[in-house]
Order: structure tokens, then sequence, then C-alpha cells
């Protein structure tokens, strides 16, 4: 006999058909084996529609069940699954950097200006400034929350509330710091980490412990069996920081020494040239976004693989007919075709400077 509801295996949900098998047998229990139960009778569209109601029912009691585990709970349930063992979603935050205002001596650019990317990005001044020499370096924040914030050097180029006597505006560096909210699955992997953290001295207890220090985006911990010592490589805080000081030496065996530093930027330069049938306008520049989403996807010491670069320019986008090239190297003008290995201290990383996309 199935059993349903709440079992060894689970959570097994009764299904519709059985739910009006059970109710046609109820009905008949009741009023007669004779009664009309044919297709078009309106007792049975009676049951169908009750059936489908406790089904329902159904669906909700077997949510209801798998929120209550961090694997299968989402969104709020999820988060407050994780909060009963001490975690907490780490929150998206806008990206900053710095815009070069130039024009008349003088000129005040107040506190919230707004200017943007040809892209439609927007950034806020966060501090007035004075122009002197012909220019003035005044911080900006994104006015949106989410890595979209992370913008390249010279992309920020449009005034969008004017300031008479401000002729141009750019950004000499790239924005940095804006990150989406932790989705479900990184939050699952964080919590999991966590657990495992709480048997301290293992190199997991340790990466947790470090990666739920706030700043902190990316962790890799080594352990180095001659010398018998563990290395942390993060990135998000830079040497000396006491906090991730602290929660290495709260969670390393005693008498193992641990060092932590930033990863090893690796510049990675990517050409590709990709035949298209009826592509956009920004048939360019959506690839190049794509290419540089997967390098920035990438954790410390993943490896840039080619063939996942070729899987993502020609399976993304339907008006790609092929890669009819493809190079990338450590080098400009790059020239590899192959895999390019990544220590464990080592991060790929590359802009939009550095990829080049030709559209035939």
């Amino acid at each position: 006999m199935v059993e349903y509801g709440v079992t060894i295996d689970g959570f097994v949900i009764k299904p519709y058909e059985v739910i009006l098998n059970e109710m046609k047998v109820q009905a008949k229990a009741q009023f007669g084996q004779e009664i009309d139960l044919t297709d078009t009778s309106p007792l049975l569209k009676f049951l169908e529609s009750t059936a489908l109601e406790l089904f329902r029912v159904w669906e909700s009691a077997e949510s209801l069940y798998y929120s209550g585990y961090i694997d299968t709970a989402t969104g709020t349930s999820l988060d407050r699954v994780v909060k009963l063992i001490g975690v907490i979603r780490i929150p998206a935050t806008k990206a900053t950097g710095e815009v070069t205002f130039t024009g008349t001596n003088d000129v005040t650019v107040p506190v919230g200006i707004r200017v943007s990317t040809n892209t439609g990005v927007v950034f806020v001044t966060t501090e007035e400034g004075v122009v002197a020499g012909g220019s003035v370096d005044i911080d900006v924040e994104a006015e949106e929350y989410g890595d979209e914030g992370n913008v390249t050097a010279t992309s920020i180029t449009t005034l969008i509330d004017n300031i008479t006597g401000i002729s141009s505006i750019s950004n000499a560096a790239p924005t940095t710091g804006g990150e989406d909210v932790e989705s479900d699955s990184e939050l699952r992997l964080r919590a999991a980490l966590s657990l495992e953290g709480l048997g301290k001295a293992t190199l997991a207890a340790i990466e947790a412990a470090v990666l739920a220090i706030p700043g902190v985006t990316k962790v890799t911990v080594t352990e180095n069996t001659t010398t018998h010592s563990v290395e942390v490589v993060l990135k998000g805080l830079t040497p000396p920081d006491s906090d991730v000081d602290d929660a290495i030496d709260d969670t390393r065996a005693a008498g193992i020494a641990a060092t932590w530093k930033n990863p090893t930027p690796i510049t990675i330069y990517i050409d590709t040239t990709v035949a298209c049938t009826n592509e956009p306008a920004d048939a360019a520049t959506q690839v190049e976004n794509m290419i540089l989403a997967y390098i920035s996807g990438l954790e410390i010491g993943d490896d840039v693989i080619y063939s996942k670069l070729y899987d993502i320019i020609f399976n993304q986008f339907s008006w790609v007919d092929d890669v009819t090239a493809l190079t990338l190297d450590t080098i400009t003008p790059p020239v590899g075709t192959s895999n390019i290995v990544i220590a464990y201290d080592e991060e790929a990383e590359t802009d939009a400077a550095k990829v080049g996309v030709t559209i035939t």
C-alpha cells in the first residue's frame, strides 16, 4: 500500500487521480452504487473541483515540508533555516568609484549629481567637489545594488544632471564593490561550510570562518603537508586585517602555522570572431559581457577553460552561427587555443579593454 505525506522516504504527495478515486468511492458508499458519476454528471464535476483543491493543499503541504531543510528551502524560507545555525544571507552592495569632472575652475559639483555609462548604468556623487586646475575627482556610488555597477574604466561619460561649466566626465579606473544579493545556491554552500566548520581545525572550518567575514567574497584554503602549515587566499579584504587574523586563529589547529594573502591577478586577453545572422546592433557588446561574466565568475585557482568560453559564445545567443576564431592568452595579442592554468593562489581577471569581439 502506498503511503502519502511524511514517510521514511520523505514527503510523498497524494496524486490528484488518487484523491478523485477515493472521493468517488466515498460518494458511492454514501449515496449508493448506482449514482451517476459519468463524465457529464454534476456530481462528478463537483468531485473533480473538490479533488483539485485538495491536491493543491497537498502541494502546499509538500512545499511546507521541504521549506524546513537547507537543501530544499528557497528564498525567505531558506533565510530562516540557515539563521538557526547563525548564517545570514549576504545582501547586495553598490559599486563605488571615482569620476573626474572636467570644466571651468571654481565650478562646484554638488552631492547627488547623476552620471552614467552609455549603457545606462547610473551613478550618484557622494561628495561635493570644486573644479581646480581644470578638473576635480569626486567619489560616486551606483544608484542600484548589484554587480552591474562594476563598470570598466572610461565608461562613465554621460552627465545626466547638467552642470554649467562642466564640459566632460570620465572614470580613470573601474568601479568596484558591487555585488548581487547572495543566491540560494551560494547561501546553501556557505551554510554547509558553516556546519562543517562547527568541527574546528579543518580546512573547511577555516574557509567557513573566513567566508563569513563581511567583505570577503572568495576564499580558498590550502594545506602544505611538507611544512605542516595552512595558507589562506582570499579576495575582498587586504592584509593586515584583524578580523581575518582572528577567524584563522580561532579555527586552525594548535601548532599549525597559518598565513593569508590576496590572490595574484593573472590578466587574460581574449579575441574572438563570431559569425552571425540577424544579430542585434549591440551583438559585440553582448558577447563581450558574456565573456566578462565567465571570467569574473571563476573562483580563486580556477583554470580558464577554452571549451567553456567557446560554448558560452556559441550556445548563449540564437543569432550566433559559428565561432570562427577564438584565442586566449596572458599576453597581447592572444594566440593561445588551449586552457590557461591558474595556480591555487592566483585568480584570472580581465576587462572590456582586453576582450576583442569581431562580428561577421
